[in-house]
């Protein structure tokens, strides 16, 4: 929407602040309806126009039906934060909360993905406006480095 968007633009502009609580709740209730493979109350967290920017470059609008669709395929699924932040604009307007987590994905057919994510959840009038997912594999040769 445009209010949206102007919304977007005025927070290049303006100071942001490391605070709020609740955001980073918001998120964390997400994650446990997300491991649980909870469509519908996972769903509910986001706002009725939510976007998720996925790492394979799609966009997708987030619906009880996407989570269900995505869950069908899997028997369980592990999304495992390594920290989260959150910063806030001066009039609280939007809050960006960032997470890198570990994702692992246990599909029926017996694969398995490991990931390693950094995603952006952008918050709206306490709901899930926007996510931005960027994704790298897994560390596979770290124990080779000594510091």
């Amino acid at each position: 929407s445009d209010v949206y968007k102007r919304q977007l633009l005025k927070a290049v502009s303006t100071i942001c602040y490391i605070r709020d609580q609740k955001n980073i709740d918001l998120i964390k209730q997400a994650g446990e309806y997300y491991n649980a493979m909870d469509a519908k109350n996972l769903a509910a967290m986001f706002s009725e126009t939510a976007k998720i920017y996925a790492h394979t470059g799609e966009m997708l609008k987030v619906s009880e039906g996407l989570y269900n669709d995505y869950f069908v395929s899997l028997d369980s699924l592990l999304w495992d934060p390594k920290g989260i932040s959150t910063q806030t604009l001066e009039d609280d307007s939007i809050a960006v909360v960032s997470v890198p987590s570990e994702d692992s994905r246990y599909f029926k057919d017996g694969t398995v993905e490991e990931t390693l994510l950094f995603e952006r959840f952008w918050i709206v009038d306490g709901k899930i406006q926007t996510i931005v997912q960027y994704k790298r594999e897994l560390a596979k040769n770290y124990e080779e480095f000594q510091f």
